[in-house]
């Protein structure tokens, strides 16, 4: 698991870039209630079946690719570096 300190950035991150992340895609996905899920996976330090529960509420169950990533980065090792969540909104990002 990741360092409460490494968490605590990574929420910051992605709170920090919300705003500048485009709010919904092609599809019609609200980017910004995708972030809003991954701070409170971070925040909570779900587990997946914890994280099953968000997206049922918020996401009317429907598979949501970042939490699976976000949970990958809380719950891996350091040494294996999986991307960290705000990692994936870079190119969404704008100024």
């Amino acid at each position: 698991m990741r360092s409460e300190k490494a968490i605590r950035a990574e929420i910051e991150k992605l709170e920090a870039m919300k705003p500048k992340v485009r709010r919904y895609s092609a599809f019609g996905d609200d980017h910004h209630a995708v972030i809003d899920a991954q701070v409170k996976v971070l925040e909570g330090l779900m587990t997946s079946d914890k994280s099953q529960d968000l997206l049922d509420e918020d996401f009317d169950g429907e598979y949501v690719p970042e939490i699976d990533e976000t949970l990958d980065w809380l719950w891996g090792k350091e040494s294996d570096s999986p991307p960290a969540p705000s990692e994936g909104w870079l190119e969404l990002v704008q100024s």
